[in-house]
């Protein structure tokens, strides 16, 4: 995060993914998380949605729910929208303890925007 930030080192964002890409190889949820954030944003290259919701996918799935937090997000505002599936990622992720992830849910859940 220090690569990214550029908090305590040099901004470096390759060296940023590259680091974030081996914590999520090494099954860190938060790691892929961040990884999916560099890809769908195109921070530190190419912007790679597809990469995005990969590494957001997998994030999710090790139980880190800003990943589940973001990947809902992006089902909820990214055409084609799936109402749905954002709602039971939101859900996730408020279940893993992420407190805008139930915002989030609740919104959608009222039929309001994210």
């Amino acid at each position: 995060m220090a690569l990214q930030s550029g908090r305590g080192a040099t901004i470096d964002l390759p060296q940023a993914q590259a680091a974030y890409l081996k914590a999520c190889a090494a099954k860190d949820g938060g790691g892929c998380g961040r990884a999916g954030a560099m890809y769908a944003s195109g921070q530190g290259g190419a912007k790679d949605f597809a990469q995005g919701v990969a590494y957001f996918t997998r994030g999710c799935d090790l139980r880190d729910g800003t990943s589940c937090n973001a990947l809902g997000g992006l089902y909820a505002t990214t055409a084609p929208t799936d109402p749905a599936k954002a709602a039971l990622l939101f859900g996730k992720a408020c279940e893993l303890g992420h407190a805008v992830g139930c915002t989030n849910r609740d919104r959608l859940a009222a039929g309001g925007a994210r």
